[in-house]
């Protein structure tokens, strides 16, 4: 038997096993700070984008409390309230939130009388940017925007959507 080999593969092994516990710690360490960084990149790229968006709670606040001033058909109902979020691009970052407000008309309400209420009572602060089918009025006032819809009108329902920052 060689006892040279052995002494030398013995004290290689050493040498190896004492340079993997270094290796493996040096490893530990740099993945340690791999993570690290990796970590405050993400946190960076949230805060950098925006993708947090505007504060939901006190935005909705806002279009709610623009809400109240708006006037009121006569006998209409408020049935419900919801809030979505608004984006400049499909899959884009969250850049406000709308506020739909549904109501119900009473039952002698007709799209024509609604719409008709709400052209006169907005106008002339109010300036009516868009009308579409449904009908669909589409006001505005420096960036506040509000939607009076009456598609639903023959089911006695109307939508108010408003946003206070609308671009």
């Amino acid at each position: 038997m060689d006892y040279t080999l052995i002494a030398t593969t013995a004290t290689r092994s050493a040498r190896w096993r004492d340079a993997g516990i270094r290796t493996a710690s040096r490893s530990l360490t740099r993945w340690h700070r791999a993570i690290g960084a990796v970590l405050a990149g993400v946190l960076l790229g949230l805060a950098l984008c925006g993708c947090g968006g505007p504060d939901r709670a006190a935005y909705v606040k806002e279009n709610e409390r623009l809400f109240a001033q708006l006037p009121r058909y006569p006998g209409a109902r408020l049935d419900g309230k919801t809030s979505s979020a608004a984006r400049a691009e499909e899959d884009g970052p969250v850049v406000g939130y709308v506020t739909l407000f549904e109501f119900e008309l009473p039952r002698q309400a007709t799209s024509e009388s609604v719409g008709s209420f709400y052209r006169q009572k907005l106008r002339p602060s109010w300036r009516l940017v868009e009308t579409l089918d449904g009908p669909v009025f589409n006001f505005r006032r420096g960036r506040v925007c509000i939607s009076i819809n009456l598609e639903s009108s023959r089911a006695h329902s109307l939508e108010i959507a408003v946003d206070h920052a609308c671009s």
